[in-house]
């Protein structure tokens, strides 16, 4: 008979044997912290078991990565050899984003190109010279830097741009989208970071201590944490309660 969630499976042999055979794990979606579902398995059973076991449509499950220790786990790993899963018994979960964003200083696209057939997906267009692009966590939204300061929100489904915002810092270099996707920050030419509200389109803060271009930016799941790494050689912690 299957395993449903949350069954804990029976074994003949004695309590302690029963334990140290069955691991009951805890999985929550790494990004949000939301707890997802606690599966019991036997420690011999597989990764691939384990997201196979989840209250999930099968359709995702080639998306999904199981996260432990701040490694992404191989889905033939036996959870019983994951050094510290069994003391821990909490499990993260990811989703991969399902493209790659592709930008183009030629013809001003944006490409979307599928890592598992190797093709490109879609093609959106837009004026200007794009110089950085990135997928949101789920790959709904691509958020894209240009070479005149002002970076812009698609809809990968539609296309469409829903928000515009405009730095006019030099080229946009570097774009990412926080983990809850209210915000936004661009890395730019003269070595500013901005954070943007997506909701209103207007920028927050201002980062500004870089001596050269800005070439990453990202937002902590917290939103109180931003990490810059520039051409100067340094990358720098920011504080957003400062």
């Amino acid at each position: 008979m299957k395993r449903k969630v949350g069954d804990v499976s029976e074994s003949s042999g004695t309590p302690d044997e029963a334990e140290s055979a069955t691991l009951r794990i805890a999985v929550h979606w790494a990004l949000s912290g939301e707890a997802l579902a606690v599966v019991c398995l036997p420690s011999q059973a597989s990764v691939a078991d384990l997201l196979a076991a989840l209250p999930l449509d099968a359709g995702e499950l080639p998306r999904l990565q199981a996260v432990f220790g701040g490694c992404l786990l191989h889905r033939a790993e036996p959870l019983g050899a994951v050094h510290g899963l069994a003391e821990e018994a909490a499990l993260g979960l990811v989703r991969q984003a399902p493209f790659v964003a592709l930008g183009s200083t030629e013809g001003a696209l944006g490409v979307a190109w599928d890592p598992e057939t190797n093709v490109r997906s879609k093609t959106i267009s837009s004026q200007g010279l794009l110089h950085s692009a990135t997928f949101s966590d789920d790959g709904s939204l691509l958020l894209a830097g240009y070479s005149n300061g002002v970076s812009k929100v698609y809809s990968f489904e539609t296309g469409r741009c829903s928000e515009t915002f405009i730095a006019r810092c030099g080229i946009v270099l570097a774009v990412s989208f926080s983990a809850c996707r209210q915000f936004c920050m661009t890395g730019n030419e003269n070595g500013t970071t901005k954070i943007w509200n997506m909701g209103s389109g207007t920028c927050t803060k201002t980062l500004a201590r870089h001596s050269g271009p800005v070439y990453a930016a990202a937002l902590s799941r917290s939103l109180d944490v931003a990490l810059t790494g520039a051409s100067d050689e340094t990358a720098k912690l920011w504080s957003q309660r400062s």
